[in-house]
């Protein structure tokens, strides 16, 4: 009996971030390992990362290639979802211990609003991401929402670039409203979203009472309107 692979990649993915154990790299390799030889697609594919990267052992691209290879030759609807899920969840953790990265480029990546609602909760404890280019992807209102609710409480992000997203008149009035409070943000790019002019007005009513922001682009697709 090989023991349990799901069971075996969901403890090595604890060992891997020290959630609820002790952090130990070498554990969560030989879980990754057991789960692996059992064809979990998921532990391949965190076995392909750990040795492209180095990260606990030292680095094998041909290695990497390897788990790589077996973990596409696997993936069906349900194992992208999961790995999906696993890569957002590496980028909050990411982004809780990081303490050097002041900027985040994730320029036409297809990030959807499920992504970006990922991403938003880690930027409420983020204390070193001061520059987020979001730009070309397929946001709409609700990671737009999202993104405001950390606003509210992120004192760090001076510039953000939503530009070419999905963003709608909904999504343009929560973050007008998150501008209410936020003191820090100096540049919003929401250019080539589908804003309308309910949107516009509640930003610029939101500038009537935002002394720091000096740069907020609406140019593009969007159909504010005269007003």
């Amino acid at each position: 009996n090989q023991g349990n692979a799901s069971a075996q990649f969901n403890l090595g993915l604890c060992h891997q971030f020290g959630d609820g154990v002790e952090q130990d790299m070498k554990k969560a390799i030989e879980l990754y390992t057991l789960s692996a030889d059992q064809g979990n697609a998921s532990a391949q594919f965190n076995l392909g990362f750990i040795y492209e990267f180095g990260n606990g052992v030292e680095q094998d691209m041909n290695k990497a290639i390897q788990f790589y290879a077996l973990s596409a030759n696997r993936v069906d609807r349900e194992v992208a979802e999961t790995i999906e899920e696993y890569e957002r969840s590496i980028l909050v953790e990411a982004f809780k211990i990081n303490s050097t990265i002041s900027s985040l480029n994730i320029e036409e990546d297809s990030i959807d609003d499920e992504g970006v609602i990922v991403l938003a909760e880690a930027l409420k404890t983020n204390l070193t991401i001061t520059k987020l280019n979001l730009s070309r992807n397929i946001i709409g209102d609700k990671g737009a929402t999202a993104l405001a609710e950390a606003l509210l409480t992120n004192s760090i992000v001076t510039e953000l670039d939503l530009s070419g997203n999905r963003i709608g008149e909904k999504g343009a009035c929560v973050l007008a409203e998150a501008l209410k409070i936020n003191s820090t943000v100096t540049s919003l790019n929401l250019e080539l979203n589908r804003i309308r002019p309910g949107g516009a007005i509640a930003l610029g009513e939101a500038l009537k009472i935002n002394s720091t922001v000096t740069t907020l682009d609406l140019g593009g697709q969007n159909q504010i309107g005269p007003e």
